[in-house]
């Protein structure tokens, strides 16, 4: 317990000290009555200021002081040693010791409360799933609890036969550490009592889908096109990512809904190159890449019927079953087309159709093909 003088001036007679005794401070003895504790000495003409309305009534042979509700806050009383009772502004001998004081004395329960730490991701519901008891092991029953994050109230709560329960939808925080804190409050016969606990937020991981082969155009504006979802498949709602051909930077692209629609003039070579896109690592997903190919052509643009691309895929099939292997090209519209672009252009024909049978295509209406962008 901690003793503190004050000015002269906090009592009628100005030759006084004041010294309050700290209302934070408590001993439990036996008898279950609360005690403060002091072992300074008093000055001659010091007195003695009872927090909480209680004040020296008594001194008994232990002494102890016991309480007396009758009086207001601040009332100043002094001690005089050898006496039984004490009265106003009688002066305190240079020996004299105050060793015990009595506090709120009270008669309820303690409580107790069990609340688990939390792992979770932003935007999960989590059960808050808490257990109050007394201190004999009974259910606290019919009592109000709050629940906060970080010292914020988020919701008010009743207990009921020691249970508390409530789903907390957890909303687009970082990753990182939080304080749980559940505080329950006072009774007709209990105390109230607060418990923390902890909430860890984790990263999700993440994937980028993208088409394995993208066209460009030489000199032309081109396009790359990708999706970034997270691990449990939904699309992420923010990040940076960054794009390159080749291992060399393209341009940069930030995301609030995880498509990436990205524009940038080709100008490298023609041919098959890399193309990288990386998603940056934030606060709330992890990083990831994605490995693709890039094919430039040249900037004549090349359009093929469905019809077209069905009768060079039965010369191409005749050729392999004569030769063997594949051919290095297959002329379509007097256009030399690399294996590459036209298996390519052939996977995403038979991708919207069901006409393939054992070798033999059909011929579903007329569809045109743009070796652009490898759309039907």
């Amino acid at each position: 317990m901690s003793v503190s003088a004050a000015d002269a001036g906090n009592s009628s007679n100005s030759n006084f000290h004041k010294i309050q005794i700290d209302s934070n401070t408590q001993n439990t003895i036996d008898n279950n009555t609360n005690y403060y504790k002091s072992n300074d000495n008093l000055n001659k003409n010091d007195n003695i200021n009872l927090k909480n309305q209680y004040t020296k009534q008594e001194k008994n042979e232990n002494n102890t002081y016991t309480k007396n509700n009758n009086l207001e806050d601040k009332d100043v009383y002094n001690t005089l040693n050898n006496v039984e009772k004490y009265d106003i502004n009688s002066n305190l001998n240079n020996s004299e010791t105050i060793t015990n004081m009595v506090s709120n004395s009270s008669n309820k329960d303690n409580i107790s409360i069990d609340l688990p730490n939390y792992s979770a991701y932003a935007g999960k519901v989590i059960t808050i799933n808490a257990t109050i008891k007394t201190k004999n092991g009974t259910p606290l029953n019919l009592a109000k609890a709050a629940f906060k994050v970080n010292g914020n109230t988020k919701a008010h709560l009743n207990v009921t036969n020691g249970k508390l329960i409530y789903a907390f939808k957890i909303p687009q925080w970082s990753a990182k550490k939080y304080n749980l804190t559940l505080v329950v409050g006072e009774t007709n016969t209990t105390n109230s009592l607060s418990k923390n606990s902890t909430l860890t937020l984790y990263k999700l991981n993440t994937t980028i889908n993208t088409p394995y082969l993208t066209f460009s155009q030489k000199d032309k504006v081109s396009y790359v096109n990708a999706t970034i979802k997270d691990q449990l498949n939904r699309t992420v709602y923010t990040g940076n990512t960054s794009i390159k051909i080749n291992g060399i930077t393209i341009g940069h692209y930030n995301t609030s809904n995880g498509i990436i629609n990205f524009n940038f003039t080709q100008t490298n070579k023609l041919g098959t190159q890399n193309l990288t896109i990386i998603y940056g690592e934030n606060t709330f997903f992890n990083s990831a890449i994605s490995q693709t190919k890039i094919r430039i052509i040249n900037t004549t643009i090349h359009t093929y019927t469905y019809s077209q691309i069905l009768e060079a895929a039965n010369r191409v099939k005749n050729f392999k079953d004569k030769n063997k292997r594949l051919p290095t090209w297959v002329v379509i519209n007097n256009n030399d087309v690399t294996m590459v672009d036209f298996l390519y252009l052939m996977c995403q024909s038979l991708h919207s159709n069901d006409s393939l049978s054992e070798g033999n295509f059909g011929r579903p209406s007329v569809v045109k093909e743009n070796i652009t962008t490898g759309y039907i």
